[in-house]
């Protein structure tokens, strides 16, 4: 039989530098290096899930480092964090690394909208989620249930004005005889009625 190489994680193989050696040895050219390794970490990502849950995990290491080398690189804490979600269960990770995008970009709706859905769908975390989600219900970008699950996280926080004042709101906004206006018109029904 021919000599088959023997295979081996990226988890255990990938190589990891100190964020601080890495700037200075960027030489000042860090957004050329980040994308370098931002290239590189594409190239090498893999498929198979992170069970612990101590942000070791080998594609967070290196998305933080690219976000450390440079900071508005807004693609590393979106693509990143839904890999890191979705691809790799890592929802610690993918929260980690958005949170330090949030910092750099608050009013972002892809990070709000990620944090949120990471906090709600994943970590069933509804406070944590409201603060994104509430945040940019109304964006003219943010899907026409997103009003609607905002006012569901608050309504069973027992801030049941706060979610009729968002289902009438989003009511108001939706164009008339849309299935949204009628969508709306039957969850503030709904809710007045528990």
């Amino acid at each position: 039989k021919p000599f088959s190489e023997p295979k081996v994680s990226m988890q255990n193989s990938a190589i990891h530098f100190n964020p601080l050696a890495l700037k200075f040895f960027s030489l000042g050219h860090r957004s050329f290096t980040a994308n370098l390794l931002w290239i590189e970490t594409l190239i090498k990502s893999d498929l198979s899930h992170y069970a612990s849950r101590d942000l070791n995990n080998w594609m967070y290491l290196r998305f933080y480092n690219i976000s450390y080398l440079y900071p508005k690189f807004k693609e590393v804490y979106i693509f990143g964090g839904q890999y890191l979600a979705i691809i790799k269960d890592d929802p610690l990770a993918a929260v980690a690394l958005l949170k330090k995008g949030f910092q750099i970009f608050p009013e972002d709706y892809q990070i709000n909208f990620l944090l949120g859905f990471i906090y709600y769908y994943e970590l069933k975390n509804n406070k944590n989620a409201l603060t994104y989600l509430d945040k940019i219900k109304f964006y003219p970008e943010a899907p026409y249930f997103l009003p609607s699950l905002t006012a569901k996280i608050k309504a069973h926080q027992n801030q049941k004005e706060d979610a009729l004042l968002i289902l009438q709101e989003a009511y108001n906004k939706a164009p008339e005889g849309s299935f949204i206006k009628d969508f709306y018109a039957q969850k503030i029904e709904k809710l007045k009625n528990n």
